[in-house]
């Protein structure tokens, strides 16, 4: 029982730090990820339904660039169905594993 008890705590001591870095703040740019099953333009979708702007492109299908004056950009990225929303500063030096960010849109 104890074994479980510590791994949690273990778990959540390595997890925590990790989702604060990620967790997107009010109006700065966010990478929108959305379900690889639904198709190159669904973030574009979600990031219309939740009243934000496009920047460009992820870099990867199902990937955006965007931005939102409003502070519950996030969350409605998430009601709408994104899977991932992260703050742009946070993965900028993944470029190079996950592709340009140079690109279009699909």
């Amino acid at each position: 029982m104890s074994r479980f008890l510590a791994l949690g705590f273990g778990t959540v001591a390595l997890l925590t730090p990790l989702a604060l870095a990620l967790a997107p703040a009010s109006r700065e740019p966010v990478l929108v990820v959305a379900s690889p099953f639904a198709g190159g333009k669904d973030a574009v979708r979600l990031v219309a339904e939740a009243d934000g702007a496009i920047i460009r492109g992820g870099g990867r299908p199902g990937t955006v660039l965007a931005r939102s004056d409003d502070p519950g950009f996030a969350r409605r990225l998430y009601a709408a169905g994104a899977w991932l929303v992260v703050r742009v500063q946070a993965v900028e030096g993944c470029g190079r594993l996950f592709g340009s960010t140079d690109g279009d849109i699909s």
